[in-house]
């Protein structure tokens, strides 16, 4: 059930999934957005419409630092 893992005095340490998963999760997503950043920087010669590049470009980069971000408030709520 939804509430299964909710109590009135919960521990300081959630069940694993709720703290391992999302960590994994986030450098996994900016691991891939990272990649994809510099596999576009490797094309951008070849295309043509140079406005297409940058929205690809800018939207990398905001996965990679919304990625470390969420990784951060993770490791801050669950771990300290």
């Amino acid at each position: 059930y939804l509430t299964d893992w909710l109590s009135e005095s919960p521990t300081r340490v959630p069940p694993p999934y709720s703290t391992i998963l999302p960590l994994f999760l986030a450098f996994t997503s900016a691991l891939l957005a990272g990649m994809a950043y510099f596999t576009t920087r490797d094309e951008e010669p070849e295309w043509e419409p140079l406005l297409l590049f940058k929205l690809v470009e800018g939207i990398d980069i905001a996965l990679v630092i919304l990625s470390l971000l969420l990784a951060t408030l993770v490791a801050l709520f669950y771990f300290l």
